[in-house]
């Protein structure tokens, strides 16, 4: 058999067979595209998603095809199979219109109900009479019950049908007896904060399941044997394979034992499986407390998956479902009642637009990072079904997304283009999926999700060659933007609790339970931000860096003055949310004089007349 020579895309040569020049030549064609096409931004994606996707895609139909060659049959990745990844993306969905229908409807209050309360909160208020509340019990109680006494191992449109049942006779009762204003927008937000609850549970249990049976989701290749029963006494076509099985005689060789037998191949020299390795990996990750990985890591990093994460991913949604709504109902009141402080509501409502627009376009470009998870896991699991030791070899550098190299010596300029590759791997993905999931209240699954981007790390870091170094560094790329826009929301909420409650409210008093939860929730918020910035300084800024294995001076990166400087400015916004509490919100709740200037200066009193009132 003739050999020619080959050189592949990571400078190894190879001597390769007429069989599988063609497809050498295909894969290095697409390694060719994938270069020149798919340079991912700093943030890890680029302005347009097409490069992206069509790089994940061209990926997920080589390991599809490798693994339907090598035995009949597919390999289901676990985020495939539990459809956590396909949730996540509808959650993204479900999170944007919830807030944009909080934004309407809240601008529409005023428009139909009087001011300051628009419906009031005063349950005393709500006025159906006995044989209602009789409709009403049975009409509630019965999805009730039904959703207690229910599997979680149930399809979900069962659950999406009876919170959709219970939830909407809620609104619809509360509309009827008590107010369309702000008891139904409060009954919405009880109603996102129960489905956003739900959902978490029921995909981190549907996740859990497919991983302790992940062993099953890629079962052994198959060997190519055929049945060769012997039927016919004398054929000259079957003659003389007859003759040659009685004597022993071998097939050809196939390109993989071939590959095999030759000098200074890439043998695998991995001490478990893929698949093993992997479900070691996540089970480590689903019970950070247990012993399953037996690969060097830092136990103490991984997130404990109690039940009570889910509290901080409530939070940050009522703080922006709070912001969304106060901001639209101001606005209403400015557009429909009286225009009196309407510059504040139109600049907060402005606010609150493009920080909706912003973060949509980001938490797009990270979903498309996001969605290879599954493709990262295929490869990963394929190492184990591909017989052909070079084609194992290529599918480990797509999972670990190496793209190329690159000489890093002062004499000669790097690539930029070089530097924004390697984005596309299972770790940087898994830190993509959590930093979406987090930012749109799914705290508990962000956990979960941050602790299988640590492990698969470590699992990456035992079974191949490669290091993923400045692991802080990008996990600080994925969550500084939402951490920033979290905090400027709690920022424009305080602000606007503030002048509202502190003008509109001359003839009834302030509402103390409803703008003290406000301004505790502000606090609670400001702090955790302000937690999760201060943490990159001992992460990043704090930790030393060697750039070289032969360097053992710190060196910092072009991310510390980024990284300082954002620090920085979420402390700033936790300085100016602190004073709009304590300074503002707080003698506004308790009917006191204003500590700063006092209500007799004019500045106090232009802002916050209804508070200032009597007091100078």
């Amino acid at each position: 058999m003739v050999l020619s020579n080959y050189q592949d895309s990571h400078g190894f040569s190879r001597q390769i067979t007429p069989y599988e020049e063609e497809d050498w030549q295909r894969n290095k064609f697409e390694k060719e595209n994938i270069k020149h096409g798919n340079v991912i931004a700093e943030s890890g994606y680029s302005g347009s998603s097409e490069p992206l996707v069509d790089t994940l895609e061209k990926r997920h139909q080589t390991v599809t095809d490798l693994t339907k060659f090598y035995y009949k049959g597919d390999v289901i990745p676990p985020s495939t199979k539990s459809q956590i990844l396909r949730a996540l993306k509808f959650s993204v969905m479900y999170y944007y219109f919830m807030n944009a229908t909080f934004f309407v409807y809240a601008f529409f209050i005023p428009a139909t109900l009087p001011a300051p309360w628009y419906g009031g909160l005063d349950v005393r208020e709500f006025y159906a009479s006995p044989p209602h509340l009789v409709i009403m019990g049975v009409v509630l109680c019965i999805p009730l019950i039904r959703f207690l006494v229910m599997s979680w191992h149930v399809e979900f449109y069962q659950f999406v049908l009876i919170l959709g049942g219970f939830e909407g006779s809620m609104l619809l009762f509360t509309a009827l007896f008590w107010s369309h204003g702000l008891p139904v927008l409060v009954s919405l937000f009880v109603s996102n904060l129960i489905n956003i609850t739900v959902g978490q549970i029921y995909w981190k249990l549907h996740f859990e399941e497919t991983v302790r049976a992940l062993p099953t989701l890629v079962p052994p290749p198959a060997s190519h044997v055929q049945d060769s029963t012997v039927l016919s006494v004398f054929s000259w076509k079957t003659l003389y394979e007859d003759f040659a099985k009685l004597w022993g005689f071998q097939r050809h060789r196939s390109p993989a034992m071939l590959y095999d037998e030759r000098c200074g191949v890439f043998s695998t020299k991995d001490s478990m499986s893929h698949v093993q390795s992997m479900h070691c990996a996540y089970m480590q990750a689903l019970d950070p407390f247990g012993r399953h990985a037996p690969w060097k890591r830092s136990p103490v990093d991984l997130w404990s998956l109690s039940w009570v994460g889910i509290l901080d991913g409530l939070l940050n949604t009522f703080i922006t479902n709070a912001a969304v709504c106060f901001a639209g109902l101001w606005l209403g009141k400015a557009m429909f009642e009286d225009f009196f402080h309407g510059g504040y509501a139109i600049l907060c409502a402005v606010l609150i637009v493009c920080i909706f627009f912003v973060s949509l376009r980001r938490t797009t470009g990270l979903m498309e990072d996001a969605l290879g998870v599954a493709v990262a896991e295929k490869e990963w699991l394929a190492h184990d079904v591909v017989r052909h030791g070079a084609q194992r070899e290529e599918i480990v550098f797509d999972v670990l997304d190496v793209m190329g190299q690159a000489d890093t010596t002062e004499d000669k300029l790097v690539s930029p283009e070089f530097e924004n590759r390697g984005r596309l791997n299972i770790v940087f993905m898994w830190l993509c999926v959590a930093s979406v999931s987090d930012f749109i209240g799914e705290s508990h699954l962000a956990k979960m999700y941050w602790n299988l981007a640590l492990e698969t790390r470590y699992m990456m870091e035992a079974l191949t060659p490669y290091d993923f170094k400045l692991f802080p560094h990008a996990k600080w790329e994925v969550t500084f933007k939402s951490t920033l826009i979290k905090i400027t929301q709690t920022l424009i909420l305080t602000f606007t609790s503030c002048l509202y409650f502190g003008t509109y409210f001359r003839e009834r008093p302030v509402p103390m339970p409803l703008v003290a939860f406000i301004g505790a929730a502000c606090f609670i918020q400001s702090v955790v931000k302000l937690t999760e910035a201060i943490q990159f300084a001992f992460t990043i800024l704090g930790a030393p860096h060697r750039t070289s294995v032969d360097d053992d001076v710190n060196n910092t990166t072009h991310r510390h003055m980024f990284v300082s400087e954002w620090i920085v400015l979420v402390a700033l916004i936790f300085v100016f949310i602190n004073i709009l509490i304590w300074l503002y919100l707080l003698p506004i709740m308790k009917n006191w004089d204003l500590p700063v200037g006092k209500c007799k200066e004019p500045f106090n009193q232009v802002l916050f007349p209804s508070a200032c009132l009597g007091k100078y």
